[in-house]
């Protein structure tokens, strides 16, 4: 293609001036993959060579504050050997937060690419969160108060320092671990999917490339051609693959190696050079027959590799459902014998507090025990409650706490800690359950899309909202200069009214999008942007700010519903040569500019936002059809 352009020269004539040519080409799903399957790969080693390094500088770390309480005078070598520890620190946490960033590219490249299905590019979108917030804020702090204790004249800062950062350097070393641990999960997951995406692509292209052939197109070759290299990388990735799924699900892993050598009995690639070669030669029955038994077995690939994956997902959502519910059990069973253990000490007939404190031990590493179980599951799953760790390390801290006392002879002051582990049991055990509703939702992309459709309906009346806020602001930039008599501050009551309607029906469609994480931080942020904009029309303050608030808030409520964008689009096209054609159209614009307020449609969409099951909103939307059908006599518009 390339770009011409005339001048308006009416003496002389119009000159001409043209850009340089140059091809368009769609990457292939397969240069798709490959590109953004390497850049996983270089993340996923990048993070691999920090968490080694952040082992090797944890080991160090405990040695410098061992040594610091045993000589506090450092010498000028140990004072740059740790200094050059803590910037290689501090340039790690940096790096973490960089590779963050990149996550988010990815993540659209698989987007763009329909490489991966809405649920994973939520999980990606949790992991990719969880990477940013692996440095924690107290980890720079201490970080910084290390800093400045290594230039310190006083030997007992460095050890109290060394002593806080170990602390919450350990923290960092945990996340980062769970970070590289569920990275290597969805890009399991990811491989897996984005292999059934290509096996079904090649399934079309070859459907297609038959029934070019049934109308004896040429050019057809190079196609086969292409296909068969594609497939021939599949068949490899393949391999590959079933390799990676080992170390998730072995049965997986040997179905994929068997799915690879039914590839290679049945010679898909060998046959697509065949095919290619009789379409060259312009052999077109033999060519059609080779290519309907190609497209058998492609369509049998592309079911098992579809069926493949449902495995998977459902295994991977029972084995972590067991480990939560087996959790779930162990803590309301520590809940109980904490009460129980409460009660005896402050019985009259209580057991010598040696006793008892033996008894408090066990719980705390019972409790223990249940905190690696969650640790090993947080690996495998976003599903967790985010504050579910937080009460468990609470419950473990009462708990030693009391074991202490009980150890010091103080039964008397053990009963407040035993008290507050158990309330904290109490909650971990209502957040296990909460994290188990959250993982059977994390695996129900029609809950998702139900919820995204609500959003773009949402979106639509805020459209609409913003439209007439601008309207109310008047060309003076005033509220109420319309000039139509209108009260301005009833006006501005009713586009509060209606601000504040959307911002309710915003906030229920956050709590539908339990488990959804990222989804659902999304939509709180617009919440909170829509609480401001509703204060300013309420306290009669409309200004350019508030216009560009909702402007922002219309903005981030399409991008959070973009997802659904592409639902019903074909990607069959059709192609003619230019030529002029006369102009048929009406001579101006109408004066509603063709955005005649269309009641009956209006009206099926408040329908549909609202929280119906499934079944019913597609009753809803059938009946409104009919009616604009009997009373049009067409159907309704999109």
């Amino acid at each position: 293609y390339h770009v011409e352009a005339f001048d308006n020269d009416a003496v002389s004539g119009p000159k001409q001036s043209a850009t340089a040519e140059y091809s368009l080409r769609y990457p292939s799903l397969q240069e798709l993959y490959e590109e953004v399957s390497q850049t996983q790969d270089q993340q996923q080693d990048s993070l691999e060579v920090w968490a080694e390094q952040e082992e090797q500088a944890q080991k160090y770390l405990e040695q410098a504050r061992r040594e610091a309480l045993k000589n506090p005078e450092l010498s000028w070598e140990k004072k740059k050997e740790l200094e050059s520890a803590l910037a290689a620190q501090e340039t790690r946490a940096r790096a973490v937060e960089e590779l963050a960033r990149q996550l988010e590219e990815t993540a659209e490249k698989l987007e763009q690419s329909g490489l991966a299905s809405q649920e994973l590019l939520q999980k990606m979108e949790e992991i990719r969160q969880l990477m940013a917030e692996v440095a924690t804020p107290e980890l720079q702090q201490a970080l910084a108060r290390l800093q400045e204790a290594v230039q310190s004249p006083n030997p007992e800062d460095l050890a109290e320092a060394l002593k806080q950062f170990n602390e919450d350097h350990k923290t960092f070393k945990e996340r980062l671990d769970r970070t590289l641990a569920l990275l290597r999960q969805i890009q399991a997951e990811q491989h897996l999917e984005g292999a059934v995406k290509r096996a079904e692509e090649i399934e079309k292209r070859q459907d297609q490339i038959n029934q070019a052939a049934q109308r004896k197109e040429a050019g057809l070759a190079p196609q086969e051609s292409r296909l068969q290299q594609d497939t021939r990388d599949l068949e490899q990735d393949l391999q590959k693959l079933a390799e990676e799924m080992k170390d998730f699900d072995q049965e997986i892993g040997q179905q994929l190696k068997g799915q690879t050598g039914a590839m290679k009995e049945q010679q898909l690639a060998q046959r697509m050079q065949e095919m290619t070669q009789q379409l060259g030669d312009e052999q077109m029955q033999e060519a059609q027959r080779q290519g309907e038994s190609l497209s058998g077995d492609l369509k049998t690939l592309s079911q098992s590799m579809r069926r493949m994956q449902g495995e998977f997902t459902s295994r991977q959502k029972k084995q972590i459902g067991r480990q939560l519910q087996q959790a779930l059990a162990e803590v309301l069973h520590l809940s109980a014998r904490q009460e129980e253990l409460g009660l005896l000490g402050e019985s009259p007939g209580a057991p010598l507090p040696a006793e008892l404190a033996q008894d408090q031990f066990a719980l705390l590493q019972g409790a223990g025990l249940v905190a690696e179980r969650l640790a090993r599951a947080g690996k495998q799953t976003l599903s967790l409650e985010s504050g579910m760790t937080v009460a468990l390390g609470e419950a473990l801290r009462s708990m030693q706490q009391a074991a202490q006392l009980l150890g010091q002879q103080e039964p008397h002051l053990a009963g407040g800690p035993q008290s507050e582990a158990m309330g904290h049991l109490n909650e971990t055990a209502l957040l296990l359950r909460q994290s188990m509703d959250n993982l059977s939702k994390s695996q129900n992309p029609s809950s998702f899309g139900e919820a995204m459709q609500q959003l773009l309906g949402l979106s639509e009346q805020q459209a609409g909202l913003n439209q007439a806020t601008q309207q109310a602001m008047g060309p003076g930039m005033e509220p109420g200069n319309r000039g139509q008599g209108r009260d301005p501050r009833r006006e501005m009551g009713r586009l509060a009214a209606e601000q504040d309607r959307i911002a309710q029906a915003l906030e229920i469609l956050e709590r539908q999008l339990q488990g959804q994480g990222g989804a659902r931080r999304r939509v709180e942020a617009i919440g909170e942007d829509m609480k401001s904009v509703v204060e300013d029309l309420r306290n009669q303050r409309l200004s350019p700010q508030t216009l560009a608030a909702q402007q922002r808030i219309l903005h981030r409520m399409l991008d959070a519903s973009r997802s659904i964008h592409t639902q019903g689009m074909e990607e069959k096209r059709r192609a003619e040569s230019g030529q002029d054609q006369g102009y048929s159209g009406p001579g101006a614009l109408p004066a509603d500019l063709g955005q005649a307020y269309d009641q009956l449609r209006a009206a099926m969409k408040r329908a549909l936002e609202g929280p119906y099951p499934e079944e019913y909103r597609a009753l809803i939307q059938q009946y409104y059809e009919q009616v604009y059908q009997d009373l049009h006599g067409r159907q309704a518009p999109p």
